[in-house]
């Protein structure tokens, strides 16, 4: 269920860009704009953009300086919780 707040602020996010959020997130994935950027211009967070990108069906691109900004442990736990195969997650599995 959405919260009333999370209501009031896309409201004020389509005000802002005249245009309803699927079409403001469409203009980003045109301009080539990131998950991270647009969460930051957008004022919402990260997996909140992508949840929304996944419902109209959109790829944004993945901004590589997000990834220096986490600490080492965000990095390996990222790395475990991949799909793909990687040295962290073969050693970290129990055999």
């Amino acid at each position: 269920m959405v919260s009333n707040q999370h209501c009031y602020k896309r409201m004020a996010v389509e005000k802002r860009y005249n245009m309803d959020f699927e079409n403001i997130l469409k203009m980003f994935h045109d301009q080539g704009v990131s998950y991270e950027k647009a969460a930051k211009e957008l004022n919402y967070k990260v997996n909140t953009i992508v949840r929304y990108c996944f419902k109209y069906n959109l790829k944004l691109v993945h901004d590589v300086q997000y990834n220096k900004h986490k600490t080492k442990e965000e990095q390996i736990y990222s790395q475990i919780r991949s799909s793909e195969l990687n040295k962290i997650k073969v050693m970290s599995m129990r055999w």
